[in-house]
């Protein structure tokens, strides 16, 4: 704001990762700050057109362009732009060849004393001779970010790296950080700041609640380094033409469910999750059933399950298994492949392959939509382990439903890609079901 105000005749762009955070998250603070300035002026002061172009509708700023800007799409729609200052919001998911391609848009240049602004077509004797007589405002980029050391490396690095640091002195490049609690904000109700302590404990209070950059403390670590929140979360687009995965976790009582399928390039697209901190099987299998009805209700191809494979074993008292019942509510029989006792490393290491392997689209083989919420917080570090005393890694979960998604997507993993799960179905692919006269009729 301090930019758009002292400097009228200076362009500056907006940046969000997509559209939704762009209007519904980084132009809704602006709003508010904008609409009180309308209501002291008697009148509206601002005006966005139908390029996304914020305009400030007061003397003297006529020349001046705000834009608005998603990266959704790469960094292809912010190249060709000429601005004096920038700001990107929640940058921890941004990539960082998006960075590099907004910090060269930093290319307008403003006298301090006039506010007068150059572009391209200034002679160049011109700027020089200004910047001999230090006459231009540095040109700014403003960050802003939930400071996570895994999904944000590059920013990180930016700041703390030591020959980048080096870099910046030898340009004359300033930066400064400056780390925001969350509980110091004035607009935070007292109700959702112990929501907010409730929820995060240990490194990730640090991090969520502090502004941190530490999600690798106390002596443990995360068991998949390689997520970026900018290569691996999407919105991802259900099509009811492919198969429909289920990745199941039986727990004792807390079961969960993850629901994806596959790209045309082989990648595995998370679309969505479910977790039950109570629920018994047939409540946990009818709730799934809720959720394809709702969620998934034109599924015109088939459906693939795969699960824990304790669930093989038959309930004492009734006779069943977890799988007999399940098979008997919606005519999809689970698969699973033998439990062995390296079978959860060789699962965790499975995932990781595909959360740092790259399809011929460039996107990684692991994709989640932004919706997961609970399996997202696993990535970025709820799902973390300890080493014991024979240095093997133990899970230290903070929160049971990081390691029940995570267990739901690892029995996907580890059936569909393993060489163990080709060796056992001798290649071939009988667990893939058609809808069945269960699902079909179901409904509650």
């Amino acid at each position: 704001m301090d930019m758009i105000f002292k400097y009228p005749q200076a362009d500056g762009m907006i940046c969000a990762n997509n559209i939704s955070q762009l209007k519904n998250a980084t132009l809704k603070s602006m709003r508010m700050f904008l609409d009180e300035l309308s209501r002291q002026h008697g009148q509206p002061i601002y005006k966005i057109d139908q390029h996304n172009t914020l305009q400030i509708l007061l003397s003297g700023h006529e020349s001046q362009k705000i834009h608005l800007k998603s990266l959704d799409k790469g960094a292809g729609d912010i190249e060709g732009f000429e601005v004096a200052w920038a700001w990107l919001d929640e940058a921890e998911a941004t990539p960082p060849d998006s960075f590099d391609v907004l910090t060269d848009r930093l290319r307008q240049k403003v006298n301090r004393h006039t506010g007068e602004a150059y572009g391209a077509l200034t002679p160049l004797e011109t700027i020089k001779k200004l910047e001999k007589s230090n006459s231009l405002i540095p040109n700014q980029i403003k960050i802003t970010t939930t400071p996570d050391k895994l999904g944000a490396k590059w920013l990180y690095d930016l700041i703390y790296d030591a020959d980048k640091i080096q870099r910046r002195e030898e340009l004359g490049v300033k930066l400064t950080e400056i780390k925001a609690k969350t509980l110091d904000n004035p607009y935070l109700t007292e109700q959702k700041k112990a929501e907010y302590q409730s929820k995060y404990t240990g490194s990730l209070a640090k991090q969520q609640l502090e502004g941190e950059w530490t999600i690798v403390a106390d002596g443990d670590a995360v068991y998949f380094n390689d997520f970026h929140n900018g290569f691996h979360i999407i919105d991802a687009v259900y099509d009811p033409r492919k198969t429909l995965i289920l990745g199941l976790d039986w727990g004792s009582v807390n079961p969960a469910c993850i629901f994806a399928q596959e790209g045309e390039l082989g990648q595995l697209i998370v679309l969505a999750e479910y977790y039950d901190q109570r629920a018994i099987l047939k409540d946990f299998i009818n709730n799934i059933l809720d959720i394809i009805a709702y969620r998934f209700p034109e599924n015109l191809s088939s459906f693939e399950a795969y699960c824990d494979p304790a669930g093989r074993v038959a309930n004492e008292q009734t006779g069943e298994s977890n799988i007999d019942v399940f098979h008997q509510m919606t005519g999809i029989k689970p698969y699973h492949i033998p439990s062995t006792p390296g079978s959860v490393p060789l699962g965790i290491q499975l995932v990781r392959e595909r959360l740092s392997s790259i399809a011929k689209d460039q996107r990684r083989k692991l994709l989640i939509d932004r919706g997961c919420k609970i399996l997202i917080e696993g990535f970025q570090g709820g799902y973390r382990y300890v080493k014991n005393v024979t240095s093997l890694p133990v899970p230290k979960i903070e929160r049971s439903e990081y390691i029940h998604l995570q267990d739901s997507l690892r029995y996907v993993v580890i059936n569909k890609y393993s060489r163990t799960s080709d060796q056992v179905r001798g290649h071939k692919k009988p667990w893939k079901q058609k809808k069945t006269h269960n699902l079909l009729q179901y409904g509650r």
